[in-house]
């Protein structure tokens, strides 16, 4: 997936409402209807950008303010969910990431943070 793709916001229906007709799960891009879904977050959660992802979604690269990584994607369970966890030998701090402190990145900016003095 592009960056942008990944970056484009994203919400998940979490209850059920009159007149629904969509599964509670369903995700749906912000952009592909014409809804103010962050008026209902009773209804609707917005997603992260990696939330709800397959390994096979995940950037190659991501980036911190600190930092540009190469991570290896892995899917753990814990407490009956799935997670995806991003590892890597690379880091300054660690072996694993909080996403929350990423976004995705392109090869340039890994290959221009790797080779900088």
């Amino acid at each position: 997936m592009s960056i942008e793709e990944l970056l484009n916001p994203r919400f998940q229906i979490i209850a059920d409402f009159p007149l629904n007709r969509t599964k509670i799960g369903t995700i749906f891009l912000e952009n592909e209807i014409d809804f103010e879904f962050e008026k209902y977050p009773h209804l609707f959660k917005k997603l992260n950008w990696w939330d709800s992802r397959s390994i096979s979604d995940m950037p190659i690269y991501i980036k911190s303010e600190m930092q540009v990584v190469k991570p290896e994607w892995e899917l753990i369970s814990w407490k009956g969910r799935e997670y995806l966890q991003a590892n890597t030998n690379e880091t300054m701090f660690g072996s694993h990431y909080d996403l929350k402190l990423f976004v995705p990145a392109t090869e340039q900016e890994y290959l221009d943070f790797i080779n900088k003095p």
